[in-house]
């Protein structure tokens, strides 16, 4: 098992590195064309635009990989299409009021914003239907196919927001074309067949999850912006893009390691110490190379107006240790029974990390950030290694029963 899981994993990972590896090199020529300023509010665009999806999602994909061993896949799809259907409206609704009220785009930008939550709506449910499917490239597909026409950018010059985004939002409508499994929707039954209120109802101890894992990952970003500015923003963009793309290695075994272990008999604790020794060591060696690269990644590659991310960027060579070992930790946690007693934890945790970055962003800066990135990535160790073992007692003693 362990075995197959990281053949998958590492199949998967080498397509999300791929896709990620030429998303961090158009970002890269990005901000040497852009400069920070400018820079951190594309990173503010693209911060926001998750934030909707995470909110919206719902924790759709979660509860579908979780239902998927135990019910009839199709109209379980169908459910979900029609219930994610239901929550994009609140969140165009959202979203017009936050962008009217905060001034934080130009009014065309705003409108772009818009109209890219509709295919991000219906991209953000294949993950479930594919990982479940054990079809994982398909979801990294995504990431490739788009960054096929952000070509388009290294044959421009004086790029302006608006046309980004124009291209990004015409990526997404060819991956929705060719991607998304038209075939499963069943469009006789509709709405009031799939009941989606319903679906929410259950579907919200993942969404709230989800909702908790994305201010923890993002909220640092939205603090920086509003208070500090766009050039602090674009300098921690900067360096915070390195960290995302280093994380999508344990965020491929952890993808591929939710359907296996959200089976009624989960994953044996033997196979978990063998997949925790390799993190251990991956993070290890990931750490130490992206500390002594810090340098070249940032002036060399970037340029030297990026010079202040060059510190957080180290700094986060630490936290990319802790996103490895935590990865199958968490995994198990979330895809477990034990959800419930674990969400006021994790919530806990996201609550300390957006109070910090409250404090101590605006007194010491985005260096702050990261530190206290790190901080909350240890708390959450501890948090993590607690549950991992109460469930591993849980299922001793039902066994014993």
């Amino acid at each position: 098992m362990v075995k197959d899981l990281f053949k998958r994993s590492g199949l998967y990972s080498i397509c999300l590195i791929i896709g990620k590896l030429t998303t961090v090199t158009i970002l890269i020529y990005l901000a040497r064309q852009l400069q920070p300023r400018i820079f951190g509010d594309l990173i503010l665009y693209t911060a926001l635009a998750q934030l909707v999806i995470f909110f919206s999602d719902f924790g759709l994909n979660q509860w579908y990989m979780k239902q998927a061993d135990q019910q009839d896949k199709r109209q379980l799809f169908n459910q979900v299409f029609y219930t994610r259907l239901t929550t994009l409206l609140p969140a165009i609704i959202f979203s017009i009021i936050f962008l009217i009220g905060t001034k934080s785009f130009s009014f065309v930008l705003s409108i772009i914003f818009v109209l890219s939550l509709v295919p991000g709506a219906l991209l953000s449910i294949i993950d479930g239907y594919y990982l479940e499917r054990k079809e994982p490239v398909k979801v990294a597909a995504k990431e490739i196919i788009r960054n096929v026409f952000f070509i388009y950018f290294f044959f421009r010059k004086n790029l302006g927001l608006e046309e980004i985004f124009v291209v990004y939002l015409v990526a997404n409508l060819f991956n929705l074309a060719i991607l998304f499994p038209w075939f499963t929707i069943n469009l006789k039954k509709g709405f009031n067949y799939f009941h989606p209120l319903q679906t929410l109802k259950k579907s919200f101890p993942y969404g709230l999850l989800m909702l908790t894992s994305y201010f923890y990952a993002r909220g640092d970003h939205l603090v920086i912006k509003y208070r500090l500015n766009s050039v602090a923003l674009g300098l921690y963009g900067a360096a915070y893009r390195y960290l995302e793309a280093i994380s999508l290695i344990p965020t491929a075994l952890t993808h591929n390691l939710f359907p296996l272990s959200a089976k009624k008999e989960g994953i044996k604790l033997g196979s978990i110490v063998k997949i925790m020794a390799a993190m251990v060591i991956l993070g290890l060696i990931t750490m130490i190379v992206l500390y002594y690269c810090s340098v070249l990644l940032i002036i060399n590659l970037i340029g030297n107006a990026y010079l202040g991310a060059v510190l957080p960027l180290r700094i986060f060579s630490m936290v990319v240790f802790f996103f490895f070992v935590n990865a199958p930790l968490s995994t198990l946690v979330q895809s477990s029974s034990i959800l419930k007693k674990f969400l006021p934890f994790g919530i806990g945790n996201t609550i300390l990390n957006l109070i910090l970055n409250i404090v101590f962003v605006p007194k010491f800066g985005i260096a702050a950030a990261a530190w206290v990135m790190l901080t909350t990535e240890i708390t959450g160790l501890f948090i993590n290694v607690y549950f991992v073992k109460s469930l591993y007692l849980k299922k001793t003693n039902e066994k014993i029963n």
